[in-house]
């Protein structure tokens, strides 16, 4: 835990405190920060052909002098006195690691150790010999191609202990998705604007929740609790939270993190980056550093390997994708088939909950009483597009569909599980608004300083998305804008 910390630290903190507008948002941040900066380091050392070590020194020396260089230029960030968010990051931190803490699971889990810590290994041999396993046929079926975000994180964490370790691989793995969990609960807690008791039980049903998507996947070195969480965390920044340019960026960055740790990340980051811009109707400039950001993660780790002369990794025949809706081809069989299977996949409870916000919005907006909440709809269309496409996915493999769903769809299915609580406890909160309940609370700024990052309110979205966004949600309190302040504080 303690190399750990000190990765998080040197190579990440310097960026989250850049990002965050206070020191609890960035310790919040640090997954984020960190995964991508790893991410920077193993593409650098791939294509010199060098040890990650020198990268890693880089981005630590680049994040820490732009941090020294930021105070120097006299930036002002929000007063430290913030009892409401360190609560509410405690409380999902404690929820996040009890499981690391409480289960004691041996590192012997197959794909684990012989995908995600294999190429962990080829990032700490140096990019060389990273280089040359890639582009050898014996380690085709090791899918070489794979984004290398969480395997960076354990090859730093091995650069520091000296040593190949499966035991500190399992751990560094755990850890991890542990504090893309405590992100999750924490950025959607403060996105909701509540009270500093009812902000810390929001963190911690977040964070619990997201375990319970099925938390043995966390626990035994797969990849997929972890991308999951640090998208639910881009997804409500994103969709659901402010539009100043600093929460645009700190969920800009976690969905750039998403993207660069697993395939099915990309997938949901780029569905994510449409839904933005639909977001910012006529200001549509301001999606354009996040579809910027997300690109540049894909495209350019997809450059990488391709160099090193790996194989694309591409599944399945998409030559029939137009036979999807022809109900009397094989494509459209495997894809309703699909269709059904990651539905019972979902589980009863999920599914329950999305028609609990369906039927919520539908009669709030029927009785006259629209719920202020950006994000609601947005979040269960992204659900929607996501599950389509891994749909697609399994209805274009070659390999036995059944067999295939067995293997994945259960960690497939995971993001939407996380997403669709949460959208849940969005509308809860905007329900309880709309009939005179938990009213917003006013989040800290930094003096004047603040107007340049907050000053959005509905002005800054466009179309249906700027009359969702009104006190009810977090457009209102969360954006800064002044005429909530107004209103708040009466007549000057």
């Amino acid at each position: 835990m303690a190399m750990v910390a000190l990765v998080f630290a040197a190579v990440g903190w310097p960026a989250a405190r850049l990002l965050a507008r206070s020191r609890v948002g960035a310790w919040a941040t640090l997954p984020a920060s960190t995964g991508v900066a790893c991410s920077i380091a193993v593409a650098a050392a791939i294509l010199t052909g060098s040890s990650m070590v020198p990268w890693l020194a880089t981005m630590a020396v680049l994040g820490w002098a732009g941090l020294a260089l930021r105070r120097a230029t006299g930036h002002r960030w929000v007063p430290e006195h913030d009892p409401t968010g360190v609560t509410a990051l405690v409380t999902a931190a404690v929820v996040a690691i009890l499981p690391v803490i409480l289960v004691d699971i041996p590192p012997v889990e197959a794909d684990a150790r012989y995908m995600w810590w294999f190429h962990a290994a080829w990032y700490r041999h140096g990019g060389d010999v990273t280089s040359e396993a890639m582009s050898l046929p014996d380690f085709f079926f090791r899918r070489p191609a794979y984004p290398p975000l969480l395997p960076g994180v354990i090859a730093t964490v091995w650069h520091l202990g000296g040593a190949f370790d499966r035991e500190v691989a399992l751990r560094v793995s755990q850890l991890f998705t542990g504090a893309a969990v405590a992100a999750a609960g924490f950025f959607t807690a403060r996105t909701l604007r509540l009270g500093r008791r009812d902000t810390a039980i929001a963190a911690g049903f977040v964070a619990a929740a997201c375990w319970g998507a099925n938390a043995s996947v966390g626990l035994v070195g797969f990849v997929d609790l972890a991308w999951a969480a640090l998208f639910v965390a881009a997804a409500v920044l994103l969709l659901a939270g402010p539009t100043d340019s600093r929460t645009m960026a700190i969920g800009t960055a976690f969905a750039a993190a998403a993207a660069l740790v697993k395939f099915e990340g990309e997938v949901a980051a780029l569905l994510l980056v449409v839904l933005v811009a639909v977001r910012a109707g006529r200001a549509w400039r301001r999606s354009v550093p996040v579809a910027a950001a997300v690109v540049a993660a894909i495209v350019g780790w997809r450059f990488v390997p391709a160099a090193a002369g790996a194989p694309p990794d591409q599944r399945g025949d998409w030559s029939k994708l137009p036979q999807i809706l022809d109900t009397g081809t094989e494509a459209h069989r495997r894809f309703m088939d699909a269709l059904d299977f990651l539905g019972g996949e979902l589980g009863w409870l999920v599914g329950l909950a999305a028609l609990a916000i369906v039927v919520t919005l539908v009669v709030a907006r029927l009785g006259g009483r629209p719920l202020r909440q950006p994000g609601a709809v947005p979040i269960m269309l992204l659900v929607a597009g996501y599950l389509t496409v891994v749909a697609l996915t399994f209805a274009m493999a070659t390999e036995s569909l059944d067999a295939f769903l067995d293997a994945a769809a259960r960690r497939a299915v995971l993001v939407a599980r996380m997403l669709v609580v949460v959208d849940a406890l969005l509308v809860g909160v905007a329900a309880a608004r709309a009939i005179g309940h938990l009213e917003p609370v006013l989040a800290p700024t930094a003096g004047a300083g603040a107007g340049a990052d907050a000053g959005t309110g509905r002005a800054a979205v466009g179309g249906w998305w700027a009359r969702q966004s009104s006190v009810g949600g977090a457009g209102g309190p969360g954006a800064g804008g002044s005429d909530w302040r107004r209103r708040r504080r009466g007549p000057r």
